[in-house]
């Protein structure tokens, strides 16, 4: 859960000379001998070694309760400052971390290890578009190591993905990653729905300063990455909270209800009704938005001690607590047998991190966007449902919870699963590729027309972006047979995570459920026969026991240079039969490699001869039709 700390900020993007470095680092070395003695952060010891400096009183430091060490620090009257924190959890030194500040707010962090020495440093500097800041890396010297990290990118363009409006209230989200883009919502020149209310503009990337604004909480990319993992089918408009504006709270609710927001997820929260006294008349005055609020991890009854929005008293929203796998109250968690309503597990949860790299992470923060994303297929499936309506279904899906009573509602075991609105699979979002892909098409008189059913499996890992490029890659090597690869619809499915590896058994049942077509490409996760594949076709020769089977390709996300690998399946589909070449170059080598491109004249010819007669090609454009 993300907790509203007020550190003082935002700093305007000011210039950091060399000066400005070369008088940080001067300070920080001098301060560094009293810094790691705890009686060295005693205000006469700190002004002894800054001239011109007066110490600050020193402050034990707490965490849950626990003194973990000391924090102190030192000013003078034209507005520099040292901070200085002596982390020494049971006495021990850990670390040190100074920090010096001017006029212009935060500039400098040495970080000092258990030896005195300085280990690294990070720096704010202009960002290079001259928007915002960057965070620069410095080595032991104190000085740039070329490194940098941003603090408030500048968001690309996009293509909106439809579905469900879901919004999302927290510390923004890294925008830049591949896997995040595709999912949020845009208007129709491809720019971000959402705002950042915090900074004031368009920018709602993923940094929160809230306890250091050298080292910001990046938590919004792994809410958002959840929501989009378990509602592949939503759009997600993304706002950064207003700290410390939090009466701002109100305005962020009505801009979202202009956009259509059916859904809010706030993975966040404070122990200060006052903070959220804005929001609460807001969303009070939007009974057709549901909010998911998270119950934070504070070992507390919010029944006797609240922590909002959680627990305030609004029908249209939903609390959120974190449970292990048994449907227990995970450790740490917040509960409240009235304020809060679910339990659901949060616990050792995957998720996408700031820098796009997997990790895992538990709490209640966690728990909270399963149940968004709950909400978001639900109101997939049933549009017309108001967000009293969904409430009530995700409400009724609880069981109740063994032992204590810890929570109003009960428990949801596996929310990704828990709505059992569809069948096995069902299509929940679909798109064309005609607008994408007709651009690639040159085709002459004679051309030939493939327009295969793509299924995509909801949870399986892809994401648009990927199957698009995919497609967009195998249409370039048809090409040369004069092949225009052009699907007139890709077809999203949610289905259960059995059905997300291939079997002979699943495959069957999976194509039974999809309408009939000539030819089927299917992008699923993996495979469960060994040896393993990464894509697969299936044509007359090995379906002769399961031609229900025939004509489809498989492709599982570990399939390698899927684009080259999908354009050799699909000539194995059209000539229908599983002959490999040793010509150099050639599409139809055994391995395939990103070279492995060409088709020869009597390849293409068997292609075409075969899948006319197949009825997998046609003469015509589908767009035609």
């Amino acid at each position: 859960m993300l907790i509203l700390l007020f550190y003082p900020g935002p700093v305007p993007a000011q210039l950091l000379t060399d000066d400005v470095m070369d008088r940080a680092a001067q300070l920080i070395e001098t301060l560094l001998p009293s810094a790691c003695q705890p009686d060295g952060l005693e205000p006469d010891a700190l002004a002894a070694r800054l001239p011109g400096f007066r110490g600050l009183p020193r402050e034990v430091w707490q965490r849950r309760g626990t003194d973990v060490g000391w924090r102190g620090g030192a000013e003078n009257d034209s507005g520099e400052r040292v901070r200085v924190e002596y982390f020494a959890p049971a006495g021990t030194l850990r670390r040190i971390q100074i920090e010096y500040h001017d006029q212009a707010g935060p500039r400098l962090l040495a970080v000092v290890g258990p030896d005195c020495r300085i280990q690294f440093g990070r720096a704010l500097a202009p960002a290079s578009d001259g928007q915002g800041q960057d965070l620069l890396m410095l080595d032991s010297a104190l000085q740039p190591t070329g490194q940098r990290e941003p603090l408030d990118a500048p968001a690309p363009t996009g293509r909106d993905p439809g579905g469900v409006t879901v919004a999302m209230v927290d510390s923004g989200v890294n925008y830049t990653l591949p896997e995040i883009a595709p999912g949020l919502a845009r208007d129709p020149e491809g720019q971000l729905l959402g705002y950042d209310f915090w900074d004031d503009d368009a920018r709602p990337f993923d940094a929160n300063p809230a306890h250091s604004p050298f080292f910001p909480q990046r938590h919004g990319t792994r809410i958002a990455s959840i929501l989009m993992r378990e509602a592949p089918g939503s759009r997600l408009v993304v706002y950064r909270y207003p700290r410390p504006a939090m009466e701002r709270m109100s305005d962020l609710v009505e801009h979202a209800a202009g956009l259509g927001v059916r859904l809010v997820n706030l993975s966040l929260g404070s122990n200060r009704l006052e903070d959220w006294q804005a929001f609460a008349e807001a969303a009070g005055r939007h009974p057709e938005i549901l909010f998911i609020a998270s119950a934070g991890n504070n070992d507390r009854d919010l029944d006797a001690e609240p922590v909002y929005p959680a627990a305030l008293e609004l029908d249209n929203l939903i609390a959120v607590t974190s449970g292990d796998g048994g449907g227990q109250l995970a450790q740490g968690s917040n509960w409240g047998a009235e304020r809060v309503d679910l339990i659901v597990p949060g616990e050792q949860q995957p998720a996408l991190g700031f820098d796009g790299i997997v990790q895992t992470v538990s709490g209640s923060s966690y728990a909270a966007p399963r149940v968004t994303a709950l909400a978001a297929r639900l109101l997939e499936a049933h549009p017309d449902w108001d967000s009293g309506r969904v409430k009530a279904a995700i409400l009724a899906l609880a069981e109740p919870q063994a032992g204590v009573r810890r929570v109003a509602g009960g428990v949801i075991a596996d929310p990704a699963v828990a709505e059992q609105v569809y069948p096995d699979a069902a299509v929940v979002r679909s798109y064309s590729a005609l607008e994408r892909l007709r651009g690639l098409a040159r085709p002459s008189a004679e051309a030939l027309w493939l327009d295969p059913a793509v299924a995509v499996l909801a949870g399986a890992g892809w994401t648009r972006e990927r199957v698009d490029t995919i497609l967009e890659q195998a249409a370039h090597v048809l090409a040369q047979c004069d092949i225009v690869l052009l699907p007139s619809r890709i077809d999203w499915l949610r289905t259960s995570d059995r059905w997300l590896d291939f079997d002979w058994e699943t495959a069957s049942n999976l194509l039974q459920t999809l309408p009939p077509a000539a030819g089927r490409v299917v992008f699923l996760r993996d495979t469960r026969l060994q040896p393993a594949f990464g894509a697969m076709t299936l044509g007359t020769g090995n379906t002769r026991e399961r031609p229900d089977l025939r004509h489809s390709v498989w492709v599982t996300r570990y399939t390698r240079d899927a684009g080259v690998a999908l354009a050799h399946e699909l000539f194995h589909l059209l000539s229908d039969h599983g002959v490999h070449v040793t010509e150099p170059d050639n599409l139809m080598q055994a391995s395939t490699a990103p070279e492995h491109t060409r088709l020869s004249p009597d390849q293409c010819r068997e292609a075409r001869r075969v899948g006319l007669a197949n009825s997998l090609l046609r003469g015509r454009s589908p767009v035609a039709d």
